[in-house]
């Protein structure tokens, strides 16, 4: 039976109707210079997403890929397990997760859903002045298009269609590039640089 304390604490929330060894996740504060990474555990397609998360130093980072992905819809989360903790992310990131995952070795990612507070707005603003470093310090950018399901017409694949898109962008973008006065290339440069980031 329910004690009033209980009783109470549900209402509150500070009693949670889920397993004691649940528990959300809480990110360690970050040090000037400083960001996290993800120490993506190894499994098959079928496991569970786990992750441990790293403090790294942006002037010595260690050897890490950075992942550019759609969020989709905001709202909807699935689960996955932080230092045996929950954190909830997008179906989106749960999906790219588990395609970039090895079955036999840990993966260092960046994923900003993860390794930046999403709950801490000055956080947040740090990201915004670090973003050029985290990306320009990975070994390499992987742009997760999403799941490979087949488009409207039922030619082709939702994920071959943006890649399409994409390379006609660049090939549009470089193109113009060549054909600009070279005062103007540098800002341009700049300009390309921070839009990829959105894909």
């Amino acid at each position: 039976m329910t004690s009033n304390v209980q009783r109470l604490g549900f209402m509150l929330g500070w009693v949670r109707n889920e397993p004691p060894s649940v528990r959300e996740y809480r990110h360690k504060p970050l040090y000037p210079q400083s960001f996290r990474y993800l120490e993506l555990l190894p499994g098959t397609k079928d496991d569970e997403i786990r992750y441990s998360l790293k403090l790294g130093d942006l002037r010595k980072p260690p050897e890490y890929e950075a992942l550019s992905y759609t969020w989709g819809d905001p709202n909807v989360k699935v689960p996955s397990h932080c230092d045996g903790k929950l954190l909830h992310i997008t179906p989106n990131l749960r999906d790219a997760l588990q395609h970039l995952r090895h079955e036999k070795q840990k993966r260092l990612l960046w994923a900003d859903a993860i390794c930046i507070d999403q709950k801490n707005s000055l956080e947040n603003a740090h990201r915004v002045s670090n973003i050029k470093k985290i990306y320009g310090n990975a070994s390499r950018v992987i742009v997760w298009l999403g799941m490979d399901e087949p488009s409207e017409d039922g030619n082709s694949t939702k994920a071959k269609i943006a890649a399409e898109r994409i390379d006609g962008f660049v090939y549009e973008v470089l193109d113009h590039y060549n054909s600009m006065d070279p005062s103007e290339k540098n800002v341009t440069i700049r300009s390309v640089h921070l839009n990829r980031h959105e894909l």
